[in-house]
């Protein structure tokens, strides 16, 4: 039972640290619930126009509530390990790294959207001479490429289907990818991200065949 409780409590901790939400809206950064367009139909239906900049995978909204009208949004999904499976007995263990690993990148996209310069000074006023806005989505990698890579084609082409309604609209499409940490994942994913030109960028994989731009061509990392 207190294993069976330990889950949910972790289960329940994973669905805050999502941007993507359905039941109770809740995330970590108030900052960047403004811009969870994935989900909040407000800015959609309230912008006088509304297209996506497919050659920089961008939703770009004409309203009139910045200084040129135009404002950008980047959905940016990480692949994070928050779970892995034992391929022996089939339990699942809690990766802290992967909890801590989103809290820092919400926090980086937060820093972003706000202009705050606090932990990285050359952010400082960047929301006041860029019009760009991110939001985070996090996708469980379960450091298995088999799964990262799914969830990778689940986001890339929705199966969702579509209801021309005031309050439902298309998934937004991700602008960009972060991860993975096992080079084993970002091999795959990368692969596929870098073949529908969505550009890809891992701070954790090391391994060297992922130089190859022929193979990865959108592929970068930090390390």
């Amino acid at each position: 039972n207190n294993k069976n409780e330990q889950f949910q409590w972790r289960k329940s901790s994973l669905r805050k640290l999502q941007v993507e939400t359905h039941d109770t809206k809740q995330m970590i950064l108030s900052s960047l619930l403004e811009h969870d367009f994935a989900n909040d139909n407000y800015i959609r239906r309230n912008a006088n126009n509304t297209h996506a900049d497919n050659n920089n995978k961008l939703d770009v909204f004409i309203t009139d509530e910045s200084d040129n009208g135009n404002s950008a949004f980047c959905r940016v999904v990480s692949l994070t390990p928050f779970t892995t499976v034992d391929v022996h007995d089939g339990t699942t263990s809690f990766v802290n790294i992967g909890y801590e690993s989103a809290a820092a990148m919400l926090l980086a996209a937060q820093h972003l959207n706000t202009g705050d310069g606090s932990i990285v000074r050359q952010v400082e006023g960047l929301n006041e001479t860029c019009s760009v806005r991110f939001s985070m989505e996090f996708l469980d990698s379960n450091y298995n490429p088999g799964v990262a890579l799914d969830r990778v084609i689940e986001k890339i082409y929705p199966s969702s289907s579509f209801n021309e309604t005031a309050e439902s609209h298309q998934p937004i499409p991700p602008c960009a990818f972060i991860g993975a940490s096992r080079s084993a994942v970002s091999g795959p994913s990368s692969l596929l991200t870098g073949l529908k030109n969505f550009p890809q960028v891992s701070g954790a994989s090391t391994s060297q065949d992922l130089d190859d731009k022929s193979q990865f061509k959108l592929f970068a990392r930090t390390v």
